[in-house]
């Protein structure tokens, strides 16, 4: 088997596995539902739930390597002169144009995260997951800069605002706002949260 197949049979295992947790999690409640039940569930065993997902918490929340992997390309693969205020605002603004649901501003994100709220272990394992957005963009920088203490400033910054706009979206669709207009109030919301960072990190 090709290195590629390999990747994809793997990606495609880990999406269906989330799948069944998702399903699950929906019908009876995170807390009711075991990986136990995940596994039986996904016709897989339990160890390989966990192979997959390390933490329970992360069945539910399963596209933060995907959000890691994106705000480092966003970073690394930027054009010659573009800011990195500038290649994080693009990345947030093509995730809510393509309507990902990564951008917070979709329907779907009401009764998502009206479960992660239901659940301390959702919520704590959601506030672990923004500082790991932090860190990956502090080593990024850090890689680039040579200079670890601005590397950290910075990113605290762009975390800041990339989870605050994200967050935002988020209340407004629990709150019961249509999920068009959340998307057309989004694409001002996330100018405004880079502009504010621009004028300390760029200036």
């Amino acid at each position: 088997m090709s290195e590629g197949l390999r990747e994809r049979k793997k990606a495609e295992t880990r999406r269906r596995i989330a799948d069944v947790a998702t399903r699950l999690f929906v019908e009876r409640g995170f807390d009711s539902v075991t990986v136990a039940d995940v596994a039986e569930a996904a016709n897989v065993s339990k160890m390989t739930v966990f192979n997959y997902f390390p933490r329970k918490e992360d069945l539910l929340l399963d596209r933060q390597p995907e959000r890691l992997d994106a705000v480092r390309r966003a970073v690394r693969e930027r054009e010659p002169g573009t800011s990195v205020v500038e290649a994080l605002r693009a990345h947030c603004q093509e995730l809510l144009e393509t309507g990902h649901p990564t951008s917070g501003a979709v329907a779907a994100a009401g009764w998502f995260f009206g479960m992660v709220r239901e659940s301390p272990a959702l919520r704590t394992r959601w506030l672990e997951q923004e500082r790991e957005i932090e860190d990956a963009l502090a080593e990024v920088l850090a890689e680039e800069w040579d200079d670890e203490p601005r590397a950290r400033l910075v990113a605290a910054l762009l975390a800041a605002a990339l989870n605050t706009t994200f967050r935002i979206a988020v209340d407004r669709i629990l709150a019961g706002r249509p999920a068009t207009g959340v998307r057309r109030d989004q694409a001002a919301l996330i100018d405004q949260a880079f502009d504010l960072v621009a004028r300390g990190a760029d200036g």
